[in-house]
């Protein structure tokens, strides 16, 4: 009891900062700037890396605290068992070894910014559901996890919302995209790669004992170094298209600092967004840990609810009945796979009640 509690608190925490991270980095997007929205996704992507660093300093700092061993023992009841079975590679890495789905991370969320920077919030949000599809694959591939039929319905429903949403986006340009069809294309690609860093990262949590702030500590170090390595490239490339680029370069770093100072809601958006993705990395980790990567991909699907309400609120979009039709079906699709709604026939509840013996037998350590 006292396990299944503490998952669905990191999975709560998850869902909650997971939808205000998109939420405060698509506000700032939108602010006008000397009659230029503030659209920058090299810097957002460099402050996301430098929040999850931040995990490496808690932990650290914790670490120095705290007697370290006994806060690792009440995690224990909690982990899985793993094979320990690594090879030499990643014997030598230890840790370090998280370094590696950082450095796809990287590629991931340039082209997740960047996707946002040209699409609606809600439709940003929705396509994101379409990781649950690499995730469910390289789980069953590398993984060799076995899902249930309630398993495979949920993902049906989610990705037939995605589907629906992503073609309704196209067709009806909303307020606040300016290429939505190009938007679609680079948050599609950035979810495969996503969905391959989730299960990466399960992978080698079954593989070794590491405590997850840890983990997510590196990976962001890893993704911060690349990162900003990659911005002082691109403060030497000249563009001039403004849907990419500002004052004459693909990224002017000194510029977009002097923005964020002169424009208070901008730079209170911007400390905040640093803080809140400390967070979501931190619970996400522990998510993919303790539950599983593709639970952990349900979940960014399910932001959509919270996102979607605030756009309409916020006079972002408009109501469109066929993107209701689609949210109905990623959020019901969600349900199901969670387990939190149980269909009584088909043999769909004989499914759940079947994965919840299996999952309650399997041995901790």
């Amino acid at each position: 009891m006292v396990r299944r509690t503490l998952i669905y608190t990191y999975m709560g925490i998850y869902l909650i900062f997971g939808a205000g991270t998109t939420i405060i980095i698509k506000q700032m997007d939108m602010i006008t700037i000397k009659d230029h929205n503030f659209a920058h996704p090299y810097i957002q992507c460099t402050n996301l890396f430098l929040g999850e660093a931040l995990c490496l300093l808690i932990y650290m700092t914790y670490k120095s605290i705290k007697r370290f061993r006994n806060r690792t023992l009440q995690y224990k009841h909690l982990h899985r068992s793993g094979s320990k079975t690594l090879s030499k590679f990643y014997e030598k890495l230890g840790v370090l070894s998280f370094g590696i789905p950082g450095i796809l991370y990287v590629f991931s969320i340039y082209l997740m910014f960047i996707g946002l920077a040209l699409s609606a919030l809600s439709v940003y949000q929705i396509i994101r559901g379409i990781i649950t599809l690499p995730v469910l694959i390289f789980s069953m591939i590398f993984l060799r996890r076995r899902f249930y039929r309630h398993h495979y319905l949920g993902i049906f429903f989610l990705l037939l919302g995605v589907i629906i949403v992503s073609i309704d986006s196209v067709i009806e340009k909303s307020i606040s995209s300016s290429d939505p069809l190009i938007g679609a294309i680079v948050l599609i690609i950035s979810q495969l790669i996503a969905g391959g860093v989730f299960v990466y990262e399960e992978y080698l949590m079954n593989k070794m004992f590491v405590e997850p702030i840890q983990a997510v500590g590196v990976e962001g170090l890893v993704g911060l170094i690349l990162s900003v390595l990659v911005l002082i490239v691109l403060n030497f490339i000249p563009c001039e298209n403004n849907d990419f680029c500002y004052g004459g370069k693909v990224e002017n770093t000194m510029q977009v600092v002097e923005d964020i100072i002169e424009n208070t809601r901008l730079l209170i958006l911007f400390i905040s967004s640093f803080f809140v993705i400390t967070v979501l990395y931190w619970a996400g980790i522990y998510t993919t840990r303790y539950a599983s990567a593709l639970a952990r991909a349900t979940l960014d699907s399910s932001r959509i609810v919270v996102v979607w309400v605030y756009s309409i609120i916020a006079g972002w979009e408009t109501v469109l009945w066929v993107e209701i039709i689609g949210f109905a079906f990623v959020v019901f699709g969600t349900l199901v796979y969670n387990e939190i709604v149980v269909i009584p026939c088909c043999g769909f509840k004989e499914s759940v009640e079947q994965h919840r013996l299996e999952a309650d037998c399997t041995p901790d350590i």
